[in-house]
Order: structure tokens, then C-alpha cells, then sequence
């Protein structure tokens, strides 16, 4: 994988090229797709480090594209940013859900879309520096250590007691520091039987989660309005 490479996917040329300009000058190197088919085949021959994506393509569009991808085991952690005219609030949450790293809307600035991309890039190279994982069932974050083979919770070597649900929403979240997990990400993802998992109970166990955790928790643990939550590094 070049961690440089983007690939920019969109049928409008105009755009791609505008994007091209931005982020080459940007210092990164971009192939293009323009269509969803292309990009898949682009995505395995060419392996880049991120995918900027339009949903309104023809052959396959942005959306299943994004889903092919998360189902691929080798591919599921590529970065994708998706582009779109597509503007409410249920699109960008459908693109979330779906696995999307952030969604930006028709029109929008190159510059915060470079900005992005070198946001999400470093978070994602910088992942292994954050947060060490142990045969992904122990991860330690600053002083928090979550381990899933016991579901257990140590706070600066401190017991904390949780829900099974409420472990599982932190440690999704904690897994992937930055990221924005939309409500039905946390509801799919913590099924939990100790407590009835729904939109309404995802933010009530939150607010627990925070006052369990202390200042850690609200320092950490963000809301991301109208869409869901985000850990944070402590600031």
C-alpha cells in the first residue's frame, strides 16, 4: 500500500480534477475512478491508503461501494470519505452507518477536504501509537484498559464497574479513537441482554458511561449532534 495514494471516485470529471489539483499540490499522489465498478477494481489493483467517494454514480453507486469494501476483510479498515450532493441529516447518517470515515456535501471546500483526509490519515496511522491492542480483546487508552476476555474496566488502576452493554459501547468506541459511530453503529454493535439496546438507551448509557468514568469520561467520550458519539484523545 503507497500511504500516500487517494483515490478519488466521482463521474463528474470537473470535480475529480479539481480534487486532483488540490491534494496533489497537497503532496499526496491520486488515480481516479468514475464510476463504482471502476473503483472496486481500482481499490484492488492500485491499494490505496484512502477513498474520497460520490454516491450518485453510475454501474454501482457510492453507497454499495462503501459496502463492498467493509465486507472485504483485507480492506475493511481503508479510510473512506464520501462526497455528496445528498445533504439531510438521514443521508450522512445512512453513509456513517454504513462504515463511511466522515461525509462532506456538495458544494464544499478543497481545502477542508484536504484538511479531512489529513485528519482521518494520521488518526488512522497514528491508531497504533494511541491506543495497543492485545489479540483485540485488551486495549489501553491513555490510562484506560479494557479487557474483553474478563470485561473489565481499570481506570488509573481503579476497578470500574459496567454494564455489559455499557462495556461494549466503550470499548467500540475506544477502538477506534476519532471516529464517529452513528447510533445504530453502537446499537448494532452492543446487543447487549442486561439492558434493551435502542436510539433513546444508547444515549442514556452514555450519560453513564460518563459519570462512571468521571472527568476521564466527559473529557473523552464527545456528542456529535444529530448524528452520535466520538472518544477523543483527554484533552
Amino acid at each position: 500500500m503507497n500511504n500516500n495514494k487517494i483515490l478519488v471516485v466521482d463521474d463528474e470529471e470537473d470535480i475529480v480534477e479539481l480534487m486532483r489539483f488540490q491534494l496533489e499540490n497537497d503532496g499526496f499522489d491520486v488515480i481516479s475512478a468514475n464510476d463504482g465498478m471502476e473503483a472496486i477494481v481500482k481499490i484492488n489493483k492500485e491499494s490505496p491508503s484512502l477513498v474520497i467517494l460520490d454516491i450518485m454514480m453510475p454501474r454501482m453507486s457510492g453507497l454499495d461501494v462503501v459496502k463492498l469494501i467493509r465486507a472485504k476483510e483485507e480492506d475493511s479498515h481503508l479510510p473512506i470519505i464520501i462526497v455528496s450532493a445528498k445533504s439531510s441529516e438521514d443521508d450522512v447518517v445512512a453513509g456513517l452507518d454504513l462504515g463511511a470515515d466522515d461525509y462532506l456535501t456538495k458544494p464544499f471546500s478543497l481545502k477542508v477536504l484536504s484538511a479531512k483526509v489529513k485528519t482521518i490519515k494520521r488518526r488512522y496511522e497514528n491508531t497504533s501509537n494511541t491506543i495497543e491492542k492485545k489479540d483485540n480483546q485488551i486495549i489501553e487508552f491513555s490510562n484506560l484498559v479494557l479487557n474483553r476476555n474478563k470485561y473489565t474496566v481499570t481506570l488509573d488502576s481503579k476497578n470500574i464497574d459496567l454494564t455489559a452493554t455499557e462495556f461494549e459501547l466503550l470499548f467500540l468506541m475506544a477502538s477506534d479513537i476519532g471516529r464517529v459511530f452513528t447510533r445504530n453503529q453502537l446499537i448494532n454493535e452492543s446487543k447487549g441482554n442486561d439492558y434493551p439496546v435502542t436510539q433513546r438507551s444508547i444515549d442514556v448509557q452514555v450519560v453513564s458511561l460518563r459519570k462512571k468514568l468521571g472527568e476521564f469520561g466527559k473529557n473523552t467520550i464527545k456528542t456529535v449532534w444529530g448524528i452520535g458519539y466520538k472518544i477523543e484523545n483527554e484533552v
